[in-house]
């Protein structure tokens, strides 16, 4: 499992995608009428519903988007910015993208959340799974 896959996934369960629901085979995903109980064909255990088409949050930039707005909604301050993450030995700078979630008041209680990474998607993924697991 990549670790898209594993961030998709971690996504989908903080979103009430998973678990699956009772009528549906617990290693694959589909209807209980295309598997038996305890019998499932699919193996190993595929990382995402099979039948389900969740968004592609890691790699879509347009899917990404929605944890922005859902944070937005939330009242959450939300910045990106393009830093500088090292130098090679070869002169060349290497960037990456940070993207930060923050309370827009500070105060004792106000927290921040920060991710980098190569992509832009990615980096909002990997700070909203924090934020979204600090809700509960």
């Amino acid at each position: 499992m990549t670790e898209n896959d594993e961030i998709r996934l971690k996504i989908a369960k903080l979103k009430g995608y998973l678990p699956f629901p009772e009528n549906r085979c617990p290693v694959c995903g589909f209807p209980m009428d295309h598997c038996e109980p305890g019998n499932c064909s699919m193996r190993p255990v595929p990382n995402i519903r099979a039948d389900e088409n969740y968004p592609n949050w890691p790699e879509s930039i347009a899917d990404a988007w929605e944890l922005v707005e859902e944070c937005q909604n939330a009242g959450v301050g939300f910045d990106i910015c393009n830093v500088k993450h090292s130098v090679l030995t070869s002169g060349q700078v290497y960037w990456q993208y940070e993207v930060t979630l923050y309370d827009p008041i500070e105060g004792p209680n106000s927290t921040e959340h920060k991710a980098n990474a190569d992509t832009t998607p990615l980096a909002i993924c990997k700070c909203w799974i924090p934020w979204k697991e600090a809700q509960k």
